[in-house]
């Protein structure tokens, strides 16, 4: 019985290392698809100058798959922009759907939110530049943080769990 509870408490602390790794890798895949989609909404506004109900029907559909709930939440905050301004519809969708970005990625995007629909096309481009420096720069060090982070979580709890099987046992 006493190695049948150890072996459980092995098997805890790895799956909450992977648990955890998990958690570095979404947070990576959803800033790689918030890039693209911040590349994507600065190509439209620069290039065809398309409108922001179109904009963002356009990236439920098509674009990133990490970001498909972020952009379906501002189309359908679209049709009460009458009640509320485009910056507060899309700084409600960020804070919904991107809670698992960096405090720095999610202030970036509501300023950008913030000039989106409102100035003309080459402020909203440069604003969308802006906002995609920061955003990149945020990607490279969430990257390196993963592989870095990424085994020693799983080590890490591991390794615990083992030390405390050994203990009990």
């Amino acid at each position: 019985m006493n190695l049948f509870g150890a072996s459980l408490i092995v098997v805890a602390g790895f799956y909450i290392g992977f648990l955890k790794a998990s958690e570095i890798r979404r947070r990576v895949a959803a800033l790689r698809g918030v890039c693209t989609m911040t590349e994507l909404i600065r190509n439209e506004i620069s290039s065809r100058r398309t409108p922001m109900n179109e904009l963002f029907s356009m990236l439920q559909k098509s674009g990133p798959k990490t970001t498909e709930s972020f952009a379906a939440s501002v189309c359908d905050r679209l049709k009460s922009l009458d009640e509320s301004s485009f910056s507060e519809l899309w700084n409600e969708s960020v804070s919904e759907n991107l809670s698992c970005l960096p405090q720095r990625c999610t202030t970036a995007l509501c300023e950008l939110g913030a000039s989106l629909g409102r100035y003309d096309a080459e402020l909203q481009s440069a604003a969308a530049d802006r906002c995609l420096s920061l955003l990149c720069s945020e990607l490279a060090a969430e990257e390196a943080k993963q592989k870095a982070n990424e085994k020693m979580y799983i080590g890490l709890c591991g390794g615990l769990s083992l030390i405390a099987a050994l203990v009990l046992v």
